[in-house]
């Protein structure tokens, strides 16, 4: 009988935890007599593209170890392989894996890999990148650019970001036009939602669903500084479809147009500053195991 081939790819920069102890655990999950093991770790931004899109056609599944962001980098390189795609968490928000309830006991991840089933995965074409789980425009994109930028990881170095961002930024006019509608208004943010949250459980689209073959857009509208912790109250309580600053839009292609650039991100990392951006949303794309 062919043992099953796993490789690892490992962000050691993403998240706050050291990556050695992940490391250390996995031959107890799979071990050498039973599984061919691999682990490369990822030495610039898009090596784990790189890495996946080689290791996707010699391996059974690959495992991103890390973020949002090292998620998509592997996703990405996945997408012409047969390889499946799992995840151990260990970023600083870890939206997808919160959104499908991947533990973060690394033990208790890699058991799920061991032990799960396979799900399609739903995956957004955002300005001809790929976003498999959040992308947006606006001030969560200027959070983006911010927090990549500061020396501190972690939840509180991004609670700073967005209250620094809160001070500069200005809401925007977005005009937003789906196969059926067209909606103009000013907005805070443009969030293109693949599964619910940002991450660390903030949850913007509550009712997302990465494999019904349609993403949410959902738009922020203006509030005053009081309004705030109503609005965080309600994210994390996943009610925030309940707000009137917030209308969520679903499709499955969208194009966004702006009087003038605006900054976005892909999966929580940084992206472009533009002043369209067009969006369309692909069914089952990819096969992940958890």
């Amino acid at each position: 009988m062919n043992k099953q081939r796993i490789a690892f790819i490992v962000n050691p920069f993403s998240g706050t935890s050291a990556k050695d102890k992940i490391i250390n655990v996995i031959p107890e999950v799979f071990p050498e007599s039973e599984y061919v093991v691999a682990i490369h770790k990822t030495k610039y931004a898009g090596h784990g593209t790189d890495l996946a899109r080689k290791l996707g056609k010699e391996y059974d599944i690959v495992v991103a170890i890390g973020g949002d962001g090292t998620v998509n980098e592997v996703a990405t390189g996945l997408l012409e392989t047969p390889a499946r795609l799992a995840i151990v968490p260990s970023g600083s928000g870890d939206g997808l894996a919160r959104h499908l309830k991947i533990p973060h006991n690394p033990k208790k991840a890699l058991s799920r890999i061991k032990n799960g089933q396979e799900h399609p995965l739903d995956v957004i074409l955002f300005n001809n990148h790929i976003s498999v789980n959040l992308s947006g425009i606006g001030f969560d994109a200027v959070v983006a650019f911010n927090f990549a930028n500061s020396i501190k990881r972690g939840f509180f170095s991004y609670v700073k970001q967005v209250v620094l961002a809160y001070i500069q930024f200005k809401p925007f006019e977005a005009t937003v036009s789906t196969r059926t509608r067209k909606i103009v208004r000013k907005v805070w943010l443009v969030a293109v939602a693949n599964s619910s949250q940002f991450g660390n459980n903030a949850v913007i689209s509550p009712y997302s669903d990465v494999s019904d073959g349609k993403m949410e857009i959902c738009l922020l509208k203006p509030f005053s500084f009081w309004n705030i912790p109503a609005l965080v109250a309600n994210m994390f309580l996943r009610r925030i479809d309940k707000s009137k600053f917030v209308d969520i839009i679903q499709t499955d292609r969208v194009k966004i147009e702006l009087p003038e650039p605006v900054a976005s991100h892909i999966d929580g990392d940084p992206f472009v500053y533009a002043s369209e951006y067009s969006i369309e949303l692909f069914k089952h794309r990819i096969i992940m195991v958890y």
